[in-house]
């Protein structure tokens, strides 16, 4: 049932890792002049994810290159050994592989679904609450691949569930199956390769050169003007060195970081740049995101961030109790330490009072 496009459109598949293995290819072979196009469409692969977030289409009658280039992309990545752009990569493919299988054949979801990632799926039922729906997934399985997806629809409880199995369009089902694709490039990412074959160097180090520049201007995401980090709270300070390394932030600590920095005094553009090495950055999106927070969409209300109460509800606190002093608020905290910073400066002598600021609403 799956011919070479087939291999070619789901290079994660098991059926595409039986074919690579029966080609018996051996790591040394992938120094030969025979395979230096696919060694190039590695390359270009890995790129494409990087600098655009996405994976450059094939031409017909490549699909044996866009098969192999898949694992020596892989073995690239993990090269670089740079967790913010493997993230980026591992999305790239996944969305790739979403865009296929939303125009694909049920039977070929399925097997994707099941036979690759061992998903218990089912077509669904023809019950008139199932009328608008394709598959069922069951709820364990349902579960897992929605942890991560914070849109209220995803909640089991906005679900149509019977019997064990929740309703599922085939978009749906199909972004599902584009998590499982990303967590798996993830775990594959994860494990170190031992050694860096001689010639796979140059572009390993050419990659990592590129790293830098994907990630945006480090010395500027370090110090944006007008915002002092020794004066940041520890929870924000958190975030905000996750949010400029890439790594995942909940929507609340997306929220925080954004209403704090709105009220440091950074611009929409720079807190737009802070987000930007995120593996699921949307400047669109982003952009939207927080010109909400600054009151120019939506309510046209300006967003504070949240009391330190709020901030501990949802697990943001991360210094130790205590180490603020009492503060109630992070707007608090960086405006008194910012006081201290002006005072040391200056070459005062005076102890800035410990009693904090008015709290703020948020």
């Amino acid at each position: 049932m799956f011919g070479k496009i087939d291999l070619a459109k789901y290079p994660f598949s098991a059926e595409a890792a039986e074919y690579i293995k029966s080609k018996g290819l051996m790591l040394e072979d992938l120094a030969s002049q025979e395979f230096r196009p696919i060694l190039a469409k590695a390359e270009e692969r890995a790129r494409g994810a990087m600098l655009e977030g996405r994976i450059p289409e094939w031409r017909r009658g490549e699909e044996e290159m866009e098969i192999i280039s898949y694992p020596i992309a892989l073995m690239l990545m993990s090269l670089v050994r740079d967790q913010g752009v493997q993230r980026r990569f591992a999305l790239a493919e996944a969305k790739r592989a979403y865009g296929f299988l939303r125009e694909d054949s049920s039977e070929k979801i399925l097997r994707i679904g099941e036979g690759t990632f061992g998903m218990r799926i089912r077509t669904a039922g023809e019950s008139r609450s199932n009328r608008f729906y394709e598959f069922e997934l069951y709820f364990a399985d349902y579960l897992k691949d929605t942890a991560s997806l914070r849109h209220g629809k995803w909640k089991l409880c906005n679900r149509i569930l019977s019997s064990g199995w929740v309703s599922l369009t085939r978009e749906e089902l199909a972004r599902l199956i584009q998590e499982e694709v990303y967590r798996r490039i993830l775990e594959r990412l994860s494990t170190p390769i031992d050694g860096e074959p001689e010639f796979l160097k140059p572009i390993v180090s050419g990659l990592r050169g590129l790293a830098e520049s994907a990630r945006g201007t480090a010395e500027y995401l370090e110090a944006p003007k007008g915002l002092i980090l020794e004066a940041m709270p520890p929870c924000i300070k958190s975030l905000y060195e996750g949010a400029i390394h890439g790594r995942n932030i909940s929507h609340m600590g997306r929220f925080a970081l954004t209403a704090f920095l709105a009220g440091a005094g950074l611009g929409e553009e720079d807190i737009i740049r802070v987000f930007q090495s995120s593996a699921d950055f949307d400047g669109r999106k982003t952009k939207y995101q927080v010109e909400h927070i600054f009151g120019l969409r939506g309510s046209r209300i300006r967003y504070k961030p949240p009391k330190c109460d709020t901030m501990r509800t949802h697990g943001l606190c991360v210094g130790p109790e205590g180490e603020c002093g009492g503060i109630r608020h992070p707007m608090a905290y960086y405006e008194r330490r910012l006081g201290m910073r002006r005072t040391r400066r200056a070459g005062g002598t005076e102890a800035v009072k410990a009693t904090p600021s008015p709290d703020r609403d948020g």
